[in-house]
Parts: C-alpha cells; sequence; structure tokens
C-alpha cells in the first residue's frame, strides 16, 4: 500500500474556532495546535503520519476538563477528498486527565480507486459520557485540515470502469456496483453510494434475494451532504452455503435512501433493482 504523500503547507480550519487558519510550514514536525476547546474538554492535532504501519494516521492530544465525568471520544464522521471513511479510533480519558490517540484512516480501498493525494480531511468529533449514555451528547465539533494548504484542495471523482453497473441514478443519488469480491465476512457486492443533495441520506435494502433465494445482507450507510462513499451489500458464507448457493447469479434488493434526520421525509430513492454481478 502506498502511503508516501509530499507536502508544501499544511493547513488546518477549525469550525467555531475564534481563529479558524493556522498554516504551517513543516508538517513533519509536532504541531501541539489546540483545534477544538470547550469548558468540558479539548482536542490538540500533533501531528499527522501518512507512514503508519497501520494506515493514515492523525495524532491527537485529548484533555477531560471535567471534575468528574469520563468521556468518551469517538468520530461521528469522517471524509478525505470528499469520500466517507470510518477510521479506527476510540478513547476514554479519565476526568482531569489527558491521553494521546490515533485516529487511524485505513485507506486500502482509497488507493485502489485512485486516490492517493489527500487534500482535504474533514473531521467531526463526538464526545459523551463513558459510563451514562442516557446523558445528552456534548455539542459536536467538526475540523478541517488541508495536509496541502487550502489552495490545493481537490473534489475526488472516481472514474467509471467498463464493468460498474449503475443501478440507481437520479437528481438525488447514485448507486452503482463496482464488481464483487469474497473475504472472511462472506461474498461481498460492491458499492459506490453518491449523495448529491444538501442532507445526510442513508442507504439501506429491504425485500434482497440472492438467486431467488430471500436472504438480507449486512448494509446501512450514512452518506453525509455532497458526498460519496464506498459500501458493500454482505451476504455471509453460512448464509449462502444453507441455501446451497456456489455462484451469485443475480441480485435483487430494494434500494431505499432518505433524510438520516427526518424519517417523515419522502424517500430519496425507493426502487426495487434487479442485476447479475
Amino acid at each position: 500500500m502506498k502511503k508516501t504523500l509530499l507536502y508544501s503547507t499544511f493547513t488546518m480550519i477549525v469550525a467555531a474556532c475564534i481563529n479558524p487558519v493556522v498554516t504551517y510550514a513543516n508538517p513533519s514536525t509536532v504541531f501541539n495546535q489546540e483545534v477544538i476547546t470547550n469548558n468540558q474538554y479539548s482536542v490538540t492535532l500533533k501531528d499527522i503520519n501518512p507512514n503508519n504501519m497501520f494506515g493514515y494516521s492523525v495524532n491527537v492530544l485529548l484533555e477531560n476538563k471535567s471534575a468528574d465525568t469520563t468521556y468518551m471520544y469517538s468520530v461521528d464522521s469522517a471524509t478525505i477528498n470528499g469520500i466517507a471513511c470510518d477510521p479506527l479510533f476510540a478513547s476514554t480519558v479519565a476526568p482531569g486527565k489527558k491521553s494521546n490517540a490515533q485516529i487511524i484512516f485505513n485507506t486500502d480501498d482509497l488507493e485502489e480507486m485512485g486516490l492517493t493525494d489527500f487534500t482535504h480531511i474533514e473531521i467531526t468529533f463526538r464526545v459523551y459520557d463513558a459510563n451514562n449514555w442516557s446523558i445528552g451528547e456534548l455539542p459536536m465539533e467538526t475540523i478541517h485540515i488541508y495536509p496541502q494548504g487550502v489552495e490545493a484542495v481537490t473534489k475526488f471523482v472516481r472514474t467509471s470502469l467498463p464493468t460498474d453497473k449503475v443501478l440507481v441514478d437520479n437528481e438525488y443519488v447514485t448507486i452503482t456496483f463496482t464488481g464483487q469480491e469474497t473475504d472472511w465476512l462472506g461474498y461481498n457486492a460492491n458499492l459506490f453510494l453518491e449523495n448529491k443533495t444538501d442532507t445526510t441520506i442513508m442507504f439501506s435494502t429491504s425485500q434482497e434475494s440472492v438467486n431467488g433465494y430471500m436472504l438480507s445482507p449486512l448494509f446501512a450507510k450514512t452518506v453525509k451532504p455532497g458526498t460519496s462513499a464506498i459500501g458493500a451489500l454482505t451476504w455471509p458464507s453460512t448464509s449462502l452455503e444453507e441455501n446451497d448457493i456456489n455462484v451469485v447469479e443475480e441480485i435483487e434488493v430494494l434500494f431505499k435512501a432518505y433524510d438520516y434526520e427526518n424519517f417523515m421525509r419522502d424517500s430519496f430513492v425507493e426502487e426495487v433493482v434487479i442485476f447479475q454481478p
């Protein structure tokens, strides 16, 4: 996996900060720049390591300012160049304590589709009481990191392939089948999901079948406004074996796409699709 990236400047803009723009000339140094601060907690960006053995790493220092509450820090959502990512990150910090942590992005899938030059990283932090989930969460904070400077920002556009199958395409969303593979989870029908709206969309399915047998896959994906995501309809190997399915010949699903924050709103998509992978 290639992770060597060249940086000319390192620019960070933090939403809802008094001084929103901070520029670094040398990203190989330790930054120690506080990017989120409030009465309950703070997040300090230390540095970025594109060559971490586990992936692309954003290194942070977490501080819990509370006198009596243990906080769980997590990432609610993240994107790289407009492509949704699910970084590995969760850290518990006791009252009055600090903790160094790594937000690790597995970039294999991004690199496989041609995204190797990271120019805009967006991370939304979710922080809540680690011992009492019934208590309301703290306000979520979003930071924007521009590893090569704001002027170098690009939004990734996936190049379509001859093997692609466009399953759904309207003014709101596009769902593209990009191929199939089998891994330790089972059989995957890989998808590329595009959200063209100004609202967060939840993609899901129902009434699914494989080769005429009703089988529910593992699938649900939330995609933020104006971004895209890699997803997959995943059927466990045991489900296919129990129905004597050795080769997936036909998939039928009812695709749904709806406003994540307003379930009463009309769906963006509710369409039955049949395709041969």
